[in-house]
């Protein structure tokens, strides 16, 4: 099908009914950016997730100001694991793939984040800034992409 053209799959409508339903196939309707298979795969394993995120919690809490650089470390690995880890998904890997693909995509992003976390712990007084304001501007933009898109999903007539 191409851009821009529409095909009526059905229709249920009626002018003494005050739901009309329509079903149309359009290419313009397949999402451009699906975070819902990152999403499903925290999900599937969010006991793990969280455990690490529990126990990095609690060594940033006792020990973050003491020992400054893991804390750059670890706030650099965590922006570029989640950064490769995302890009990779929304704009090279398709969707659709097979389940162990996660899983190289996840190694692939660690590595990433492992040698850009080394780099920056050394070059600290350089980057620091850069890597956190990128971090914090990027959860604000999903913060703000998913409250967005949660209040058109729920209530659709926000869109008309």
């Amino acid at each position: 099908m191409k851009r821009g053209e529409k095909k009526l799959i059905s229709s249920d409508f009626s002018i003494n009914k005050c739901t009309n339903t329509f079903v149309f196939e359009s290419a313009e309707s397949c999402p451009k950016i699906n975070f819902y298979v990152i999403w499903n795969f925290i999900s599937k394993f969010s006991i793990i997730f969280g455990a690490v995120l529990i126990l990095v919690g609690i060594f940033e809490n006792f020990y973050g100001n003491k020992l400054l650089i893991v804390t750059v470390f670890l706030a650099t690995y965590a922006a570029t694991v989640t950064f490769v880890f995302v890009f990779l998904f929304q704009f090279i890997i398709p969707s659709g793939g097979h389940p162990a693909i996660v899983w190289v995509v996840l190694a692939i992003s660690t590595v990433a984040g492992l040698i850009l976390g080394y780099l920056v712990s050394k070059y600290k007084k350089i980057v620091i800034g850069m890597i956190l304001g990128g971090y914090m501007g990027y959860i604000t933009g999903v913060i703000l992409y998913d409250s967005i898109f949660v209040k058109i999903e729920s209530s659709p007539t926000v869109i008309f």
